[in-house]
């Protein structure tokens, strides 16, 4: 009797167990949403990212701060572009083909081609500020109705999900972090593996030197109209030529100051440019705006002192728009060291 009484106690035992694991297994769509908010959580936190995949026409890489700041390289219309986005603008370095591609004239191309210059407007391009690691995390911690789904990436267990339009690859196995992130612009498709960056000084110090680099860039936003017929000569002999005249600058998406650079390519009978000079002024858009140089030296001088009789000076003016004094590059390499302070 008392081996019956505890054969029933063990078997009692085993279905109360059995049913306790019953009860305490979790559902599969909470831990994948658990998972994904423990990865946003951890991205948030990050000082920065890099992105490393495609977008336009092949490979593309960006270094990307969690104030938006960022760094980086990727193809388009046949060549390697450059960008940087710093102090809520962003500025490209590109062939003159990228920009006639985007619909700029063939001058702007000229005058953009292999220099830094501020990005125009409507472009559509690639928002690198919503690819920043807090950004994207951010999105994580509250996906929405997204229902996350099992996959894998290159051989690892992953959780795919789409959040504020990006589609995320997260890994299913502690501890959980962001793979990957994809989605498109206006006009091209992007896919980057996301690496977190606890340490930023190499990515700083590289962009120091680069935004140096941005003193007077170019700037496409504006064009230029001469008014009051061609530019007029005075005072020419040998010890020089004046030239002036008025331009109109045109600003497109924007008005303000302009800052406008004349340079004038004084040539003779032949068309060969003889010699320059340069005025530099401020602008406002619309409104007609002087300028004027001289030109002197040894090759003016010695060119002038080769004719002979009356012969003919013509003088070309080519105008441009520049972004960043020197005092603007200063403040800005000052906003970057506040913001490496801040991540370090």
């Amino acid at each position: 009797m008392p081996a019956v009484i505890s054969a029933v106690v063990l078997a009692g035992a085993v279905l109360v167990a059995a049913a306790a694991v019953g009860l305490t297994r979790e559902d599969p769509r909470k831990t994948d949403a658990k998972a994904v908010r423990e990865a946003g959580r951890v991205l948030a936190s990050t000082a920065g990212v890099s992105l490393n995949g495609t977008y336009g026409e092949g490979p593309a890489t960006f270094t990307v701060t969690g104030a938006g700041t960022a760094r980086g390289t990727y193809r388009a219309s046949g060549g390697q572009v450059s960008r940087i986005d710093a102090g809520s603008t962003t500025y490209l370095k590109a062939g003159s083909r990228f920009w006639t591609a985007h619909g700029e004239s063939a001058a702007i191309g000229r005058a953009a081609d292999g220099l830094w210059a501020k990005s125009p407007y409507g472009y559509g391009d690639l928002s690198l500020a919503n690819l920043s690691p807090q950004r994207l995390g951010q999105n994580l911690l509250d996906p929405g109705t997204s229902i996350p789904r099992r996959t894998s990436l290159n051989g690892v267990k992953a959780i795919r999900l789409t959040a504020a339009g990006l589609t995320y690859s997260v890994s299913s196995q502690a501890p959980h972090h962001v793979l990957r992130v994809q989605g498109r612009t206006v006009s091209n498709a992007f896919s980057f593996d996301v690496t977190p960056l606890p340490s930023l000084d190499a990515f700083f110090t590289a962009l120091r030197n680069d935004v140096e680099n941005l003193k007077d860039a170019y700037n496409p936003n504006v064009i230029f109209e001469e008014t009051g017929g061609r530019p007029r000569l005075s005072g020419c002999g040998e010890s020089g030529c004046t030239v002036s005249g008025r331009v109109q600058a045109d600003a497109w998406g924007g008005s303000g100051a302009i800052h406008l650079v004349t340079t004038v390519e004084f040539r003779g009978s032949t068309g060969g440019v003889v010699s320059r000079c340069t005025d530099a002024t401020m602008a406002t858009s619309k409104l007609l705006v002087r300028f004027s140089c001289r030109t002197s030296g040894g090759a003016w001088t010695s060119w002038y002192h080769s004719r002979h009789g009356r012969f003919l000076i013509q003088a070309m003016p080519v105008f441009r728009a520049t972004v960043n004094s020197a005092q603007d590059i200063s403040h800005l390499l000052l906003m970057l060291t506040q913001e490496q302070r801040q991540t370090s």
